[in-house]
């Protein structure tokens, strides 16, 4: 009797753990499996990057009065407001300094405007410069350089007087034609500056005879006396010589008409 009851206990035993062990492979796992391993936040939930939040973000250029607002997009992605400052061509800006202008003109208030010196006495032929006032004008030369030059007529030679003087510079001078006679200016010329702080070389065409009737007279070929207008000034120097011109007889008031650079002209009386 004790032997059947130990059996019966031994097959209920052997049913229990049975009846486990086929729980535990319904469910994956083992039952006698009492620990596991941890998995990292990595494996079990993909890292993703956090997007940025643009706010306030700009839409296009302004200007804050004459500084330009640039509207730029930095390397968050987001648009931002960048102060560029006085930016030529923005905000009503022409200039920033003389450089920036026409030769003719000056940076005033951050607007290229027609320089004082060329709108006033001498740069109009109806209001020349008198005999020893000097008149200040930029002149090109080179090609493409530029020279602030100051140009003063000292004297005035003409008729028998300057004939004379131009027959003992060269004997094979020609007489002046019919109804002419010769008017030697005497023309001081100062070198202010240069583009390229080199020597301006003086080009006596830019330096013409008028009629008072308006008429600008064809230059003589002669031979000037000494000391010529002729010859290279540079920044500082100042140089004064003859330039000849034949005029009509009957020209009470004939003008010295200077060409500048952009077609700015200065005018002095040879009378």
């Amino acid at each position: 009797m004790e032997r059947q009851e130990f059996m019966s206990y031994g097959i209920i035993t052997i049913l229990i753990i049975g009846i486990i062990f086929i729980s535990g492979c319904i469910q994956g796992e083992s039952p006698l499996k009492t620990q596991t391993t941890p998995t990292t936040q990595q494996e079990t939930q993909p890292q993703t990057s956090e997007k940025v939040s643009c706010t306030d973000e700009c839409t296009s250029d302004s200007c804050d009065g004459l500084e330009f607002i640039s509207c730029e997009k930095l390397s968050d992605g987001c648009k931002y407001k960048i102060n560029k400052g006085k930016v030529i061509g923005k905000c009503g800006v022409e200039c920033l300094s003389d450089t920036d202008c026409l030769s003719n003109e000056e940076c005033i208030e951050y607007k290229c405007q027609t320089s004082e010196k060329e709108t006033g006495p001498g740069f109009s032929r109806n209001n020349p410069l008198s005999l020893n006032t000097a008149g200040e004008i930029t002149m090109g030369y080179k090609w493409d350089q530029l020279a602030d030059i100051k140009i003063t007529v000292t004297g005035i030679m003409r008729g028998d007087s300057a004939w004379s003087m131009l027959k003992e510079a060269n004997m094979f001078n020609d007489e002046p034609g019919p109804g002419k006679e010769y008017l030697l200016a005497k023309i001081k010329l100062e070198v202010i500056s240069t583009s390229d702080n080199k020597a301006y070389e003086i080009n006596s065409h830019y330096f013409e005879a008028v009629s008072s009737s308006g008429i600008v007279y064809d230059s003589p070929w002669v031979v000037e006396p000494e000391p010529k207008f002729d010859g290279e000034v540079y920044p500082g120097g100042t140089l004064e010589g003859w330039q000849a011109f034949e005029v009509n007889k009957d020209d009470s008031k004939p003008l010295l008409r200077v060409s500048g650079a952009n077609d700015v002209e200065l005018w002095i009386k040879l009378y």
